[in-house]
């Protein structure tokens, strides 16, 4: 699916991209961008309606997790996010969307319009990206989750405050989260390493 098709089904059906997908492509000389995408619909009555047309466009059948509708076209990972108000993601409108996802690294969304694609972001994104430090905005989802998440962000080059790294750990540990040391440490130098 090149771009211009992507943009295009987005446009037509009210769909818009949030996360680390749009973070490489605003800021393609700095970070790589990822082989998934994430979409989110502003109308929760449309979703299963979307799922199908991108079934149609793609003659591709989705992975339903408790997350999204996964399709996978030409080793591109499209994963159409299920809304869910129960969810620590926010759906509907694209700045209420991204200012819930837990690093501000990944708080850009890509919007379509008929020739192009807008983005936005938050003022926490804005300080990642000028200082290379994302910062944990939302302590609220698995730390395991979160930890991954901080792994991979840490691979596309960005660092951590201290401060937030010490309360994950004590969220970790009164989670009660087996080895939860030797995972620390291991945590830790990876990054310390930058994630290699």
């Amino acid at each position: 699916m090149t771009d211009d098709q992507l943009r295009n089904f987005c446009f037509e059906n009210n769909i818009y991209i949030a996360g680390g997908y749009a973070l490489g492509k605003r800021f393609s000389d700095h970070y790589a961008q990822g082989n998934d995408i994430d979409l989110f619909c502003e109308n929760k009555d449309e979703y299963n309606d979307i799922i199908a047309k991108f079934y149609k466009l793609t003659k591709v059948s989705p992975h339903k997790t408790d997350r999204a509708n996964i399709f996978i076209v030409d080793d591109i990972m499209y994963q159409f996010i299920i809304p869910n108000d129960e969810e620590f993601i926010k759906h509907g409108k694209p700045k209420d969307t991204i200012k819930s996802f837990d690093l501000s690294a990944c708080q850009i969304a890509m919007i379509p319009t008929a020739v192009d694609w807008t983005f936005i972001y938050t003022l926490e994104f804005k300080f990642s990206i000028e200082n290379n430090i994302a910062k944990i905005i939302n302590y609220g989802s698995s730390p395991l989750v979160l930890i991954y998440r901080l792994i991979k962000y840490a691979k596309k080059g960005f660092g951590y405050d201290p401060y937030d790294i010490l309360k994950l750990m004590q969220i970790w540990r009164n989670n009660n989260l087996q080895n939860c040391y030797e995972q620390e440490n291991a945590f830790i130098g990876l990054i310390n390493s930058g994630g290699k």
